[in-house]
Order: C-alpha cells, then structure tokens, then sequence
C-alpha cells in the first residue's frame, strides 16, 4: 500500500519502485544473502522513495534541471524516509538500508558522503548500488573515493 502511494506521487507515472524492487531481489538472490539480509534488501528496495511523501514538491515534472533549493530539500527524502520507516517494527535493518540509498561509492552521494566501505550495505552492496544502472561498485573498488582525492 505505502509502495502505490510513491508510485502515485511519481509525476512521470513510472514503474521505478517496481523496478528497483526486482533487481535489488535478483541480486540479492544471486549474491546467496541470508534470509534476513535478502528481506531487508526488498522491504528497503520497495520503500525506498517513501520519504518523498513528506518533502513538498518532491516530484516535479522533470522539464529542468532542480535549482539548489529544489535539489536540497529533494536530498532530505532518504533521511525522512528512513525515520518514517523506524518506526515499523521490521525483523531486519530496512531504516538504514532507505537511509543510505543515495550513497555513492566514490563519497558523493547523500544524505551523508558516505564512500566505499563506509556505506551501510548487505554484504557490501547499497541500496544505491543494487539499484543503479551504472557499473556495479565492483568495478569501482579499487577507485579512491572523490572526496579523498580532493584533499590529497
């Protein structure tokens, strides 16, 4: 139920939650996650844009690049989406899977520059990296983080 609620306040209409839903599982299942680990990953993954619901104008229709403030307060969702989400008594970790779901490998991301192996994850895998379309942070592994490299 909360899924279609996201996925009604999508003003393209995609399928995204479902989406991100089913390569999160197949990978999952590939990488051979405990039960535990493979429930949190698709509970997070189907639940994962929830906080959008309470940031005022999370959706606008994509017909320009956000201004700085659109893009701050579009930032707020996974940290938003994560404390809504505490609040259900899951049997597995889905609050800091839908917290860390915009972290990047590279320390990029958001809601806290997590890079590499700082990033919350099941079995080294974000919600982020299970989800992108990008090269899959293996390939990325052995890369500095940005961050880092910028303050050498």
């Amino acid at each position: 139920m909360l899924a279609r609620a996201i996925q009604a306040k999508d003003a393209g209409g995609s399928r995204h939650v479902e989406r991100v839903q089913y390569y999160a599982a197949a990978l999952a299942r590939q990488l051979e996650l405990s039960d535990l680990d493979r429930q949190a990953v698709e509970i997070a993954a189907l639940l994962h844009d929830i906080g959008k619901l309470a940031v005022p104008g999370a959706h606008p229709v994509q017909t320009r690049p956000l201004t700085p403030d659109e893009r701050k307060k579009m930032q707020l969702h996974a940290q938003i989406g994560a404390e809504i989400v505490s609040a259900v008594p899951f049997q597995c970790p889905v609050a800091p899977l839908i917290r860390s779901h915009h972290e990047r490998w590279d320390g990029m991301g958001y809601p806290s520059g997590l890079c590499g192996e700082q990033i919350l994850s099941v079995r080294g895998y974000s919600l982020s990296s299970i989800a992108s379309t990008r090269s899959p942070p293996s390939a990325r592994a052995g890369q500095p983080c940005r961050r880092m490299r910028r303050s050498a």
